[in-house]
């Protein structure tokens, strides 16, 4: 709910790897919907909001850096 879009408002997804390169500047998250329902909107929802994301994990989580966080679909469920 903290991201304010509205298609990640309603959707539930899951996150199920979080890999950090070893200088702390990107992480690549592994995500799916739940059910795998709706995934090409949801990643495009991730994707616009991955700056706003990055701040609200800023807040949170006490890095040097803060890295840029890219999803990518998981599908290691299927």
């Amino acid at each position: 709910g903290e991201a304010h879009h509205p298609v990640l408002d309603s959707a539930s997804i899951t996150v199920s790897e979080v890999r950090v390169a070893p200088d702390l500047k990107n992480a690549t998250a592994y995500v799916m919907p739940l059910a795998g329902s709706n995934k090409e909107a949801v990643m495009e929802a991730l994707a616009e909001s991955a700056p706003q994301i990055r701040h609200l994990l800023a807040r949170k989580v006490t890095l040097k850096f803060m890295p840029r966080v890219h999803f990518k679909l998981d599908t290691s469920y299927e």
